[in-house]
């Protein structure tokens, strides 16, 4: 009898232990994860998962839409109502918790016909490539999405890169600079570019996330379209602006994937 009120006291102890100490473990848990409480130099801490790596790839498919001196952005009839198509593919090693370094490359269309009485009779359409290297900053935390605590995510992007472009007359497809209507003579068919823009994303499941983004190209020069006025007081480069979805694919740590198809085979 003894033995078993002492038994029975030994139990209730290490249960209340036990529960004790999972108490404790969850509110230290839930204070490691809350992002409510923010701080500036969390943005720098370091990212790290057990089974996810730092790397993902994506790849995008949008529209694009030019601006200059033969027309704007706004003026969709005049560009074929942006149904310019753009493809992309990307690189992100991320390094903290809030920040990716960005590597992209894109192809892309762009077109326009003249605004009434500029440049009468001259439109262009132009195969265009661009690769660049940016930095994309999440508003949250990766942290957040892989605990379950958010799935929309919201970051913003800039980076520096170059682009090469090739107008062409939209019905003959001869090169404008041959052309010479505009008695620009034959010019440099490469550029500077500084991308500048947003995206908004969603996680689908760790690894994959699919979203929107645009962003608005300046460049450093006025002849994507082959058209420059000669004596313009207020001269301005061409930009363009790329609309796309995405998709996005985190990368498993190589080495836990290889063990894992190991242990698949055997």
């Amino acid at each position: 009898m003894q033995s078993n009120k002492i038994s029975l006291l030994v139990g209730l102890v290490l249960c209340l232990s036990v529960n004790d100490i999972r108490a404790q473990s969850g509110m230290h848990y839930n204070n490691l994860t809350r992002s409510d409480k923010f701080k500036f130099k969390d943005i720098f801490v370091s990212y790290s998962h057990p089974r996810l790596s730092r790397t993902s790839i994506s790849a995008g498919l949008g529209l694009s839409a030019y601006t200059g001196d033969l027309s704007s952005a706004s003026n969709l009839s005049l560009q074929r109502y942006l149904l310019n198509p753009n493809f992309g593919l990307g690189l992100n090693h991320r390094f903290t918790n809030y920040m990716s370094l960005k590597f992209e490359v894109n192809y892309f269309t762009l077109y326009s016909e003249t605004s009434p009485g500029v440049w009468e009779d001259q439109g262009f359409v132009s195969k265009n490539i661009e690769y660049f290297v940016g930095l994309e900053i999440d508003l949250k935390p990766k942290t957040d999405f892989e605990l379950g605590h958010k799935v929309w995510n919201q970051y913003i992007f800039f980076g520096i890169g170059r682009f090469h472009f090739d107008p062409r007359d939209p019905d003959t497809k001869v090169p404008l600079d041959k052309v010479a209507t505009q008695q620009n003579g034959e010019q440099s068919k490469s550029a500077m570019v500084f991308p500048v823009g947003f995206g908004v994303s969603k996680y689908l499941n760790d690894y994959l996330s699919a979203g929107f983004e645009a962003a608005f190209r300046f460049t450093t020069t006025d002849f994507v379209d082959d058209a420059s006025l000669p004596n313009d007081p207020n001269p301005r480069n061409d930009a363009y602006i790329l609309y796309s979805l995405r998709l996005n694919f985190q990368l498993d740590r190589w080495f836990r994937y290889g063990n894992y198809l190991k242990r698949k085979r055997g």
